[in-house]
């Protein structure tokens, strides 16, 4: 697999899949949860309201943006709690998002830098 750092708005990312991680039982949404879901009309916030998707970790959910993105998918992924947050359960989670990606056959994906205010920008690229 080829791996580019580029800078740009995730929602404007044309995409076969965007990444979006969210800690367990985050709350509210920001960055770059909060862009897609406000591009997505709200349909984030409803998934986490309706409980069907939690945040536990390597937990994935799709959701499809009808038009919303320029991204055919967008894949959550759990990065479980906020407080036993490591490098080593980011790279987990990230892992098992790829899994979901490839299993989607997806080609190209992208996402936010994930956990760069807990762990550091270095660690966690």
């Amino acid at each position: 697999m080829d791996i580019k750092l580029l800078s740009g708005a995730l929602d404007q990312a044309a995409v076969d899949a965007i990444l979006v991680a969210l800690f367990e039982n985050g709350g509210d949404l920001s960055g770059a949860a909060e862009t897609i879901n406000t591009a997505l009309g709200g349909a984030l916030k409803d998934v986490l309201d309706a409980g069907d998707f939690t945040g536990k970790l390597s937990q994935t959910s799709v959701l499809y943006p009808r038009g919303a993105l320029p991204a055919r998918r967008v894949i959550l992924i759990g990065l479980g709690k906020k407080d036993s947050f490591t490098a080593d359960t980011l790279r987990r989670a990230m892992a098992s998002a790829m899994q979901k990606a490839r299993d989607l056959k997806a080609k190209t994906v992208a996402s936010a830098l994930v956990g760069a205010a807990e762990l550091g920008a270095r660690n966690a690229a």
